[in-house]
């Protein structure tokens, strides 16, 4: 558990001062289907529904591994806070210029007192259910930590026993200009 503790803030302290000098466009399309895909066996371990809808072109600016990273311990804890037969949705879309990414689940819930304060390092909302499930009260943390790194939101709705949505909006870009030759006549094909 220390060794993941460990790990974690090294996780959040790289996000934290790591620069911008490296990133490149991303597509958050496969970015989202590698995540599904990555927790397709837990979710069916537990006995977990996991689906993927939305767009087929979700280009920001960013980090693909901190994206990934991001994503992944929201569809975790989604599955890990859901009750077997339960669904967690991945949907993704663009609105106005921003990609907009939402993770529901049909779970426990978050009661209101605690939803303000979730996103804060070591914060549980139930201590032995957390522990009994392996978390370090970091996840959130480095979650929001990349999102507001990538000048990105995130939010969630939730209500407890009825479940928890997790919006993340982040800035679109347009997908860059690759292979553009000119023609004989000089237009751009």
């Amino acid at each position: 558990r220390m060794a993941r503790i460990v790990d974690a803030l090294l996780d959040l302290s790289r996000i934290e001062f790591s620069g911008t000098e490296d990133w490149t466009q991303v597509d958050l399309a496969p970015v989202l289907v590698e995540v599904v895909s990555t927790n397709q066996h837990a979710a069916k371990r537990q006995g977990i529904g996991l689906s993927l809808t939305g767009a087929s072109q979700l280009n920001v600016l960013g980090d693909r591994s901190q994206l990934v990273s991001g994503f992944s311990n929201l569809v975790d804890n989604a599955i890990k806070y859901s009750e077997p037969g339960g669904i967690v949705s991945v949907s993704s879309s663009i609105v106005g210029e921003e990609v907009v990414v939402a993770i529901t689940d049909y779970g426990i819930g978050i009661s209101k007192q605690h939803q303000d304060r979730i996103f804060e390092r070591f914060y549980r909302v139930d201590k032995a259910r957390s522990r009994a499930t392996g978390g370090t009260g970091l996840g959130l943390s480095i979650v929001r930590h990349i999102v507001l790194e990538h000048g990105g939101t995130i939010e969630v709705v939730s209500e407890e026993g009825v479940g928890s949505t997790f919006t993340i909006r982040l800035p679109q870009v347009l997908p860059e200009l690759t292979n553009v030759l000119p023609s004989k006549t000089g237009a751009l094909i």
